[in-house]
């Protein structure tokens, strides 16, 4: 049973497997008892003991009850097998009884289980309302209840033949479901995201698409699961590439934003994939673009979201690629790199002896360092006749290796390549970073004349 699995107590009877979801429910006038209405799978009789579980919970409590009555046709029975029933029982209030609450038996299996789940979430708000939800059931709903009907609905509506106003009425649908996930994202105490062990990020999750004009590469987006979903779809990612790891959100409730924000305006990520990566969200949609207005040049973070998206796509590529897919992908991110570093701002570690010089900065935030200062750069030898210099995309990556002693100078590469190759984003994740020669300069260069002419 795994995550589901529960002892009763010595004494009580326990009914051979089945499982059941929850569809309807309602209270018996003047009564405690609650009647339940759904499908079971297996066979449940009058007196059976039963757990009650939430699978799409994040905490997987689970309670006890009892088989008061079953009913069929408005007819009291005795056991009922693969059919439609109601089930009447006493509910605890702390099992937030919904649609989509599963009734098993201790010897059910956790894939009955959460199986059971996802058809009865489907059946009822998919296949019998349209996705009609009330705000009230809306609300009750968790991250991963809104997932699996949102998926189930774009599978199911893919198999219809839809007018161009039904689509636009599912679209509109859908984004109420978007803005209910993201008010429970960030009101959860933690979610999941799925990293890449070669760079220790987020991973970004992207597709390269064969069209007739060439290939095309969609928009890359991280991974979300919430801590329910992870029993479901665990299996989706390798261990040997993918680690899942916990974002905790704090008591400020602000650190799955900031964790987005970081995704999205410094590694470049486009938005969100939930779960299985079959639905998403785009960025601004989560966490709007940060806006500079008014602010001094100099005190604007460097980022480079665009650079740093391809980078970090080259970085999953395995470091021979040795398919003719693995290489025409990684070509293409390559070309993608080359046509955003000519106009990125690059950090150089520095270090001055002595305090700095330097004159009063300009409208633009800008310095200018006054003579006969001297300066010691972050180089290591390079792979050709001239040094490399250390260089970052941002302040977070440059910080990961030096302390407070060190500056940061904006460049862009042509500031350096005259003089030092360039060693970018050297930390102790190499696939984060790239190695920018003369050549890697020229080749940028004339991909930029190219772009003009075109």
């Amino acid at each position: 049973m795994g995550i589901f699995s529960k002892v009763f107590k010595a004494g009580t009877t326990v009914s051979e497997p089945f499982v059941f979801g929850v569809e309807e429910f309602f209270q018996l006038k003047g009564m405690d008892d609650i009647v339940v209405v759904g499908t079971v799978r297996g066979t449940i009789r009058t007196g059976d003991n039963i757990l009650i579980a939430n699978p799409g919970d994040d905490m997987k409590q689970i309670f006890h009850s009892h088989v008061a009555g079953l009913e069929q046709a408005r007819k009291v029975v005795s056991s009922v097998t693969n059919d439609a029933v109601g089930i009447r029982l006493s509910v605890p209030a702390a099992a937030h009884l919904r649609i989509g609450t599963v009734l098993f038996s201790e010897s059910a299996a956790a894939d009955a289980v959460n199986g059971m789940y996802q058809a009865t979430l489907g059946n009822s708000f998919v296949k019998l309302r349209d996705l009609e939800i009330s705000d009230e059931e809306l609300n009750a709903m968790s991250m991963s209840d809104i997932h699996e009907v949102w998926s189930y609905y774009s599978f199911y509506k893919k198999q219809q033949d839809l007018t161009e106003a039904q689509v636009e009425e599912g679209t509109q649908k859908i984004a109420r479901l978007a803005e209910a996930f993201i008010k429970k994202l960030f009101a959860a105490d933690s979610v999941y995201a799925v990293f890449n062990k070669r760079t220790g990020e987020p991973h970004l999750f992207s597709q390269t698409l064969r069209r007739e004009d060439g290939y095309v590469t969609t928009p890359p987006d991280i991974r979300i699961l919430p801590a329910a979903s992870l029993p479901m779809y665990r299996s989706l990612f390798s261990e040997e590439t993918f680690e899942l790891r916990e974002i905790k959100n704090g008591e400020d409730k602000k650190g799955i934003y900031n964790f987005l924000g970081t995704c999205f305006y410094v590694n470049g990520a486009c938005g969100i994939g939930l779960v299985s990566g079959h639905q998403s969200i785009s960025s601004e949609k989560l966490v709007p673009p940060p806006t500079y207005e008014g602010v001094p040049q100099a005190s604007i973070p460097i980022t480079n979201p665009d650079l740093m998206r391809w980078i970090l796509l080259m970085g999953q590529v395995p470091e021979a690629p040795a398919t003719e897919d693995e290489k025409t992908i990684f070509s293409l991110y390559y070309g993608f790199f080359l046509d955003n570093l000519l106009n990125a701002k690059l950090l150089v570690p520095m270090q001055t002896e002595g305090p700095m010089d330097t004159t009063e900065p300009d409208p633009e935030g800008s310095v200018t360092i006054k003579k006969d200062t001297t300066i010691n750069l972050a180089t290591l030898p390079g792979k050709h006749e001239k040094p490399a210099v250390r260089m970052y995309t941002d302040w977070n990556r440059m910080k990961s290796v030096f302390d407070n002693e060190w500056s940061g100078m904006v460049q862009p590469v042509s500031g350096m390549i005259d003089v030092f190759d360039i060693a970018l984003n050297v930390t102790d994740h190499p696939a984060v970073g790239c190695y920018i020669d003369r050549n890697t300069y020229e080749e940028a260069l004339k991909r930029a004349e190219k772009r003009k002419e075109q």
